[in-house]
């Protein structure tokens, strides 16, 4: 017991000799020779990824060019010539065009552009990235590195023990940074202060610039889009309600003959979704099923007439090659649906004796074969089929749309009276309409979406209908989100104990299996260990947020994207810089701003320096495992090779996989490149080497993000939000602005340099009055049309630009998925025609043998380049 108390105390003591540092701070001092080699590492497994990425991508072409495969971007000359061509050519014309996506500026945007307009902004966004910190790094390193690196003056000379204390240069990285920076050389920080207002200027222009090219482009994008013209209405009032007139009067009082249909929520749509929602999963089954027919008899045919397979190459190494593949797709085909046959033949159920009233046991064979067997379970799924189409069709009442609303304000009434889908003739007036309703009383409860994309819409919150209900989940996602976030401390300071590896090693006997002996392997681990560990911890939490902010209520995706993207830029920003460098606990940083509440600029001006290292390592590293994930896609390659190799799919699920096996959520994708943006704007004047890497980490992201929209994108962005996230994403960076210029009044005030301080307030508070003005001009700019007056001055010919087509009950509120016709693959023998002709007649079924065709080894391929 002595000994365990012994051992404890010793661990404490050991732990409690070191300052309470945030775990990006125990990287200050570390060697040139480890920061290289922990980068060299990572450079080396991305060039692992990128090679391993160049050799699968022609074998793999449904993972890494769907877009090739279905025929949607043409193969180049270069990296997709059909035929036999060696690796080394493969690798040399791919990387060969590397360049070029790198440097060529990203295009205007054309409005039919598959990925959205959201897509490109994010891409519009890295770019931004990389230019502007081009800039910076051409004009500040050559100016900051030199002063810092000459700027190393005699400390132990120095009267201010916490200066020594805050500014110790350990190692030839260090002094790249302001920690090399002396007393002595206090006069050269007025260059630090014209190069960070140089910073806010250049942010300040582009940021400007970018708004105003984003408001333009949006409002041109939106008023030509889908479901635009469309309005939903919660919450109306008592008084629209209970007068007896219409709402298409209502309207129309706004702007004469401007509503085309006005659809009020019926109460068992939640009915109608269910039942749906069954149908999409029987269409899929049926179509399985009779896939799985068509490959019995297939199989069957080609087994007895083999000379088909042998005859297919001439020399006897490939018919025996043609042979054994043949055997092999069999096999596994039969090994799918072979074992439930069998166990599906044996039958066990209770028979009544003749003589007494007692139960026996009696088994049964049923002596169907395979073929009758899936027959049957067709002409089941059929039938319940037409029975769920027949509860849905009768659930479907439409009520009557232009009578006055108090006709159905009885208590059994059928819809939902302050629920509404709007349709209007013009996306222009939808809009302006939609604007005027947005500006709500403060007693009024009013919620309006102004195009959403019926896609895109969270029924179960728009059906939610209890008041209580609603409040309670508001309220309990609220707090969740803050206890995500100050719970995720404990993660996060785990960084800080595995930064004490040694110190447990040389306590606790057993933790010397994690201890490196080698000095190298020892630098490396340090650097990497709690990068990787950090990137982890980080990615986990968008899951949470993004269930919260439909806990929220939130009504469509995009909103819940917009949601999403605010706050895990706090959870970010706190967790990957403010505690990372501060301290390894928020409980310290509170303890140490509530015994000094105007300590932040020192805090930051104390902790800043000494975590340049860290964010130095960490913004190039994010930067290639991201590049390289974008590129490898290894979860997905993962299901091609142990799992859809195994699986029989109907020529549609292989069709739904090729076309949504990419998909984005950008909400939870901006957050992490502003994070790192603020970063660099934070150590552009502190540690300017950072400039170069951002701007080496944003052009890999960038080039896996061009090649992914390029040749592997090709799904319509349901949550698009026309801007909102790429502009929210720009305000973001004011974090790292503003923490920039408290860094250095910080600095200034240490430096004993008052002048310098009192010239970085003003230059904050004009920071606060820019943005206060920039955000007012956000709010009351949207990018929608303001007055009614610009529709009254538009000609009749301008006018129906802005016109968009009506839209049935059935467009609104359903949720279906399916697909009119069944795929069946062409195949030379003619059985799917066979049994085209077959079920056709005996069901009125419709088939397409148009989109896939099958070759001899029962591999299905995609012959129709046109989506449906």
């Amino acid at each position: 017991m002595n000994a365990t108390k012994e051992l404890t105390f010793s661990l404490l003591n050991r732990f409690q000799d070191k300052d309470r540092f945030g775990s990006a701070q125990r990287h200050a001092g570390i060697s040139l020779k480890g920061f290289i080699s922990g980068i060299l590492f990572s450079f080396l497994y991305f060039l692992f990824q990128l090679s391993l990425f160049i050799v699968l991508r022609s074998r793999f072409k449904t993972i890494y060019q769907a877009n090739v495969a279905l025929k949607i971007y043409p193969e180049s000359k270069a990296g997709y010539a059909k035929g036999k061509k060696s690796y080394k050519l493969l690798v040399f014309s791919f990387l060969k065009q590397i360049p070029d996506r790198i440097l060529n500026p990203i295009g205007s945007f054309n409005p039919d552009e598959r990925y959205g307009l959201d897509n490109y902004l994010f891409l519009r966004f890295l770019k931004l990235l990389i230019s502007f910190f081009a800039i910076l790094s051409i004009i500040n390193i050559p100016i900051l590195v030199p002063i810092h690196y000459f700027s190393m003056g005699n400390l132990e000379d120095s009267q201010d023990e916490h200066y020594q204390q805050t500014f110790t240069t350990t190692s030839e990285l260090d002094k790249w940074t302001m920690s090399n920076l002396s007393q002595d050389s206090s006069n050269r920080l007025i260059c630090h202060l014209f190069l960070s207002i140089f910073v806010v200027l250049w942010f300040h222009l582009i940021l400007s610039s970018e708004l105003r090219f984003v408001n333009q482009l949006g409002y041109s994008v939106l008023t030509k889009s889908k479901y635009q013209n469309i309005l939903y209405l919660e919450g109306l009032s008592n008084e629209l309600i209970t007068e007896d007139v219409s709402l298409e009067a209502k309207f129309e009082r706004l702007y004469p003959d401007c509503v085309d249909a006005i659809y009020f929520i019926p109460k068992d749509l939640r009915k109608v979704h269910n039942l749906e929602i069954k149908l999409n999963k029987l269409q899929k089954s049926k179509e399985q099923v009779i896939f799985e027919i068509f490959l019995e008899k297939y199989f069957k045919r080609i087994s007895i007439q083999r000379h088909l397979i042998t005859n297919h190459k001439s020399f006897f190494l490939s018919k025996l090659k043609n042979h054994l593949l043949f055997q092999y797709k069999r096999f596994i085909f039969l090994s799918q649906h072979r074992i439930a046959y069998y166990w599906a033949k044996f039958g066990l159920h209770w028979e009544k004796l003749k003589v007494f009233p007692l139960y026996h046991p009696k088994f049964t064979l049923n002596k169907e074969t395979v073929l009758e067997r899936k027959y049957k379970i067709l002409d089941k799924k059929i039938r319940k089929e037409k029975l769920i189409k027949f509860r849905v069709n009768s659930l479907k009442t439409v009520p009557d749309i232009k009578s006055s609303p108090s006709a159905h304000s009885s208590p059994t009434t059928d819809i939902y009276m302050n629920k509404v889908f709007i349709c209007f003739k013009s996306t222009l007036i939808s809009n302006i309409i939609g604007e005027i309703l947005s500006y709500k009383l403060p007693t009024q409860n009013l919620k309006v979406i102004i195009g959403p994309n019926i896609k895109d819409i969270i029924w179960r919150n728009i059906l939610d209908s209890s008041p209580f209900w609603k409040s309670a989940k508001y309220f309990s996602a609220n707090i969740l989100r803050i206890f995500v976030i100050i719970g995720w401390i404990l993660p996060v300071a785990f960084l800080g104990l595995i930064s004490q590896i040694p110190n447990i090693s040389s306590l606790i006997p057993f933790a010397k299996i994690i201890y490196f002996q080698s000095p190298f392997i020892r630098e490396v681990a340090k650097n990497l260990i709690p990068i990787v560990t950090l990137i982890i911890i980080i990615e986990i939490v968008p899951y949470f947020f993004r269930w919260l902010s439909c806990l929220r209520g939130l009504k469509t995706g995009a909103q819940v994207e917009a949601d999403v993207q605010n706050w895990y830029f706090i959870f970010v920003f706190i967790h990957l810089f403010l505690v990372v460098t501060i301290s390894s606990g928020f409980s310290i940083i509170i303890e140490r701003l509530l015994n000094n509440p105007v300590s932040i600029p020192a805090l930051l001006a104390n902790d800043l320096p000494k975590c340049a290292n860290f964010f130095c390592s960490f913004v190039l590293i994010r930067g290639m495992a991201y590049a390289g994930g974008n590129l490898l896609r290894i979860k997905e390659l993962l299901f091609e090779l142990f799992y859809y190799k195994w699986k029989t799919c109907s020529p549609h699920a292989q069709f739904k996989r090729l076309k949504t096996s990419l998909f984005f959520q950008l909400g939870s994708i901006y957050p992490i490149f502003s994070v790192l943006g603020c970063i660099g704007i934070i150590y552009s004047v502190v540690a300017p080497i950072i400039l170069l890497l951002c701007c080496i980490s944003f052009s890999m992201v960038y080039f896996s993000f061009n090649y992914l929209f390029k040749y592997q994108y090709n799904i319509e962005n349901y949550s698009e939000t026309f801007g909102k996230l790429y502009i929210q994403a720009l305000m973001q960076l004011y974090a790292g602005i503003y923490f920039m210029e408290f860094c250095l009044l910080g600095l200034f005030t240490l430096f004993d340099q008052y002048t310098l301080s009192a010239i970085m307030i003003v230059v904050f508070i004009l920071t606060v009055m820019a943005h206060s003005k920039i955000s007012k001009q956000i709010r009351s700019k949207p990018q929608h049309l303001p007055t009614l007056e610009y529709l009254s001055s538009l000609s009749s010919e301008t006018k129906d630009q802005y016109y968009h087509e009506s839209y049935s009950f059935d467009d609104i509120f359903s949720v279906r998925k399916g697909f009119d016709k069944i795929w069946l693959p062409r195949d030379k023998l003619g059985i799917s025609e066979e049994e085209q002709s077959f079920l056709e007649k005996s069901y009125r079924l419709k088939f397409d043998l148009n989109m896939y065709s099958m070759d001899l080894f029962g591999d299905c391929h995609l012959d129709n380049g046109h989506l449906p």
